[in-house]
């Protein structure tokens, strides 16, 4: 049954769809794994840095009903303990069919429907580990703490960061979360940073709703894309190095701000999912139509041609293909101090930096007892 929103509810549910995609985008793309992480995992990961946003008690969203697939997997290991007369968990059937599928994909490689349905029961794993076993630690390991500079540290004072692997940390800051109420989207903001050589690239992706045909004309999103364009197209981080041709290095073209349309949510208990797509900021500001009412909105259809789905954007960027060439790490605190970017309280800004592990060990500080 649908439920009806206030104005307030609305916008705040909004905010936490919003905020909720960015974090699930950030942890794919520091993960390595493309479309990986369940929403799930996602707004636990979301309540534990941002508890303003997504704490339990504070978030409108309730979307988090388990898959069919781990609702059939629990069924099934009811009936298993009834027929063997002892204990059948469901990681024990999953497991076992994971590793009958793992040994298959081996000697048929290019068995895309079995890959399909590995990948489909690896992440119902995840929905059936049991919850004593923190899902941030499935994921990232145990805070670490380090004195490392980054661009933009005097805002870093409530960041947490992670150990991703071995060789690679991630410093996250959540900029402007209280109150989540009337703000108009989310940002993510995702860094590389070559501790070595002091540069860092960099890629901006900022979340609106939308009903999956049409973004419609907003007076303060559209400040905010403009002042995006000052940074970007019209300023220093779209700009290619050296010029535009490069016979050495094959990529695309440098843009670096990403409008993210994102299919709005009807209710708080709407299943989780969303198939937004990702825009160059060039092409959204040059796509404004007007209706036949006189509205002005950015079409589905205009974009669809020069945009790129979150699969193949987060593969793409992940690998050095699109967003930023790499900056000086002064030039760009300069650039984001210059134009505002992190500043205005109008959207939830996700701030994430990426760094080498085995270099930030060298300052890490002793955990408070």
């Amino acid at each position: 049954m649908a439920i009806e929103l206030n104005e307030d509810q609305r916008s705040r549910l909004d905010a936490e769809w919003a905020f909720l995609n960015a974090t699930r985008e950030m942890m794919n793309i520091a993960r390595r794994k493309i479309d990986a992480t369940t929403y799930k995992q996602a707004i636990r990961f979301g309540a534990a840095i941002a508890p303003g946003v997504l704490g339990e008690e504070r978030r409108v969203i309730r979307g988090l009903k388990e898959s069919v697939e781990a609702q059939t997997f629990r069924l099934k290991a009811v009936a298993e303990t009834r027929l063997q007369s002892r204990m059948v968990s469901p990681l024990e059937l999953i497991e076992k069919d994971i590793d009958e599928l793992v040994s298959q994909t081996e000697v048929v490689p290019d068995a895309e429907l079995l890959q399909s349905r590995l990948t489909i029961l690896q992440k119902v794993r995840q929905e059936l580990t049991p919850k004593r076993v923190s899902e941030n630690q499935m994921i990232f390991r145990d805070a670490i703490k380090t004195n490392r500079h980054l661009p933009i540290s005097r805002m870093g004072n409530d960041s947490v960061e992670y150990a991703i692997d071995d060789d690679r940390a991630l410093r996250i800051s959540v900029l402007h979360p209280d109150p989540p109420e009337h703000k108009i989207g989310a940002d993510l903001v995702y860094e590389f940073h070559d501790l070595v050589a002091e540069t860092v690239r960099v890629v901006f992706l900022q979340y609106k709703m939308w009903d999956r045909k049409q973004l419609p004309y907003d007076p303060r999103m559209v400040s905010q894309l403009d002042r995006l364009m000052g940074i970007g197209c019209r300023g220093q981080l779209c700009l290619s190095p050296g010029g535009d041709y490069q016979p050495q290095q094959y990529r695309f073209p440098y843009c670096s701000v990403f409008l993210r349309p994102t299919d709005r949510l009807q209710s708080p208990n709407a299943t989780l999912k969303s198939s937004g797509l990702h825009v160059p900021l060039c092409v959204a500001q040059s796509s404004w139509t007007t209706t036949d009412r006189d509205a002005r909105v950015i079409k589905r259809e205009t974009i669809l041609s020069q945009s790129l789905s979150h699969e193949i954007f987060e593969y793409l960027f992940v690998y050095g293909f699109v967003g930023s060439r790499y900056l000086k790490r002064a030039d760009l605190e300069k650039h984001y101090q210059d134009w505002g970017i992190l500043d205005l309280d109008e959207r939830i800004i996700l701030y994430a930096q990426e760094f080498p592990n085995e270099a930030a060990s060298d300052d890490a500080l002793p955990e408070a007892s």
